[in-house]
């Protein structure tokens, strides 16, 4: 599974966001793949991607580095290539669960979080022949 997209985007235009882009962005805190398979490790990957939304006000302040970060979040992606399940896990919870078809070799979901912003992880089996750009 190669983590192909991990988009933070608004949900609606209409609605206030909790956190601005222009005032405290994201941030990237971790990112990890393990192979978790039971006989074969390379039968299961799991994506692990920690990230925080910054302090705006820390930030308005002047501060910078470690003294911006705010609150921070994990999304975990666990893909069976055997069984073909995949489950998604944000901050503890389960928030996507599927079984796919041995012809699929993309995984595509998407998912509210407070604030008023979709979460959205791609992902891939295997590298793509032909890489978006």
């Amino acid at each position: 599974i190669v983590f192909h997209h991990f988009k933070y985007a608004n949900m609606k235009v209409q609605e206030a966001a909790q956190y601005d882009m222009r005032l405290n962005p994201c941030y990237q805190i971790d990112w990890r793949e393990t192979f978790a398979g039971k006989r074969l490790t390379t039968t299961k990957r799991r994506i692990s991607f920690r990230f925080g939304f910054s302090n705006a006000e820390a930030i308005s302040n002047g501060e910078v580095g470690p003294n911006c970060r705010g609150i921070e979040h994990e999304a975990v992606l666990t893909w069976s290539l055997n069984s073909r399940k995949r489950v998604v896990v944000y901050d503890g919870q389960e928030v996507h669960f599927s079984v796919g078809n041995r012809m699929e070799n993309r995984f595509e979901t998407s998912w509210s979080i407070q604030g008023n912003h979709v979460l959205k992880i791609v992902a891939h089996a295997a590298v793509p022949v032909f890489p978006p750009p």
